[in-house]
């Protein structure tokens, strides 16, 4: 009897230790380059051995610290992780996307495109600037604990929030309008109504990817403050490295305003702070895919006399915002089929005999509490 316990027990371990999942590898992840053979802007790109090492580093050293089961069982899947060189100039100003943006995703597929669903059309994709900021990243990681601390800490937030859209559209895919901005062409500005409320599901969907990043941040917020606080610093003494022209980390330079990346990391702390997780600039960006297209509709409401002038300027101040801001041309350029919108919203304006409120520059502030 005691011999056949002890052969039992071996028996269990042994089993036990077989149903443990093997650690996750670099040669687990699949991560492709998605250049054109003629592209010959080159000087944005590290070579593909940087970008390969950079990228399974950030993604492993993510799983391990930073990622819930369900974001792991993502990367688990075997979903290709893409590095785009292609998509310009949105591979030059955002950090990454997924399905939610994805010019490639086949709505309404919920397939990873991994070994078992080749066809499958959900895969998540980083850009040329934010391969940069990790190779800047581990170049400043050197100076202290803190700044290592604060570039890890901005690395897991970014990973982590376009593994949770690929989870996103895999569980409830939802459609938008920058998917099928085919919606918007009536030819007078007004989008399908259908496709505005998807819209507005897709960014619920945001808020909870940036509620997400809120989490991940905040035991890291004096970290990355330190991060950007060593960007800064980098860019004084190496100016030469952030020209325009052709410095190598031009892209993370605080000339792009709302796009640097010290400017950035000062955002993101101060955002974790507030009740809404997307607020200010970052709202004219994200919101700004639907919200214009709703006001024309609210502005179409108010077209009866007698005219509610308050409520037409209301209208038009938000506008403006969205339209007519420091922000206005990236979300236009972002969004092409705003442009449709713009001239129909502005035409209607006119034929109202209201054009006066609208701004003769795109110089209107984006509110702090917007």
């Amino acid at each position: 009897m005691r011999r056949f316990v002890v052969l039992s027990s071996i028996a269990f371990s042994l089993s036990s230790f077989a149903q443990q999942p093997k650690p996750l590898t670099k040669e687990d992840l699949v991560i492709i380059r998605d250049i054109k053979p003629d592209q010959t802007d080159l000087t944005d790109q590290l070579t593909l051995e940087r970008e390969t090492e950079l990228l399974q580093a950030a993604i492993l050293d993510t799983y391990s610290n930073a990622l819930p089961t369900n974001l792991k069982e993502v990367v688990e899947s075997g979903i290709q992780f893409h590095v785009n060189h292609t998509w310009l100039p949105v591979t030059k100003m955002y950090l990454g996307w997924a399905p939610e943006d994805d010019l490639e995703y086949k709505y309404p597929d919920v397939n990873y495109c991994n070994a078992t669903t080749p066809n499958g059309t959900i895969k998540v994709n980083f850009s040329q600037k934010f391969m940069k900021i990790l190779d800047l990243g581990e170049k400043l990681s050197t100076e202290s604990t803190a700044v290592k601390e604060g570039a890890q800490a901005y690395y897991w937030v970014t990973i982590a929030h376009e593994l949770l859209h690929a989870y996103q559209w895999h569980t409830k895919p939802v459609a938008s309008l920058s998917m099928f901005p085919e919606s918007c062409k009536s030819g007078n500005g007004f989008c399908s109504k259908e496709m505005i409320l998807g819209t507005k599901e897709k960014i619920k969907y945001e808020e909870a990817a940036f509620a997400q990043s809120n989490t991940i941040m905040k035991p890291k917020l004096d970290q990355i403050l330190k991060f950007a606080d060593a960007v800064d610093k980098y860019e004084t003494d190496h100016p030469t490295d952030f020209k325009k022209e052709a410095g190598q980390y031009r892209m993370l330079s605080k000339e792009n305003g709302t796009f640097g990346l010290a400017t950035r990391l000062r955002a993101g702390v101060e955002g974790s702070s507030k009740a809404t997780t997307i607020t200010g600039a970052t709202k004219v960006i994200y919101f700004g895919e639907y919200r214009p297209c709703e006001l024309i509709w609210e502005l179409k409401d108010l077209d009866k006399t007698p005219y509610d002038e308050a409520a037409i300027k209301k209208l038009v101040s938000e506008w403006n915002v969205y339209i007519h801001s420091n922000e206005s041309a990236t979300v236009i350029k972002t969004f092409p089929y705003l442009k449709d919108v713009k001239d129909g919203f502005e035409a209607l304006l006119t034929t109202m005999g209201y054009k006066s409120l609208l701004p003769t520059e795109d110089t209107t502030e984006v509110p702090a509490d917007f």
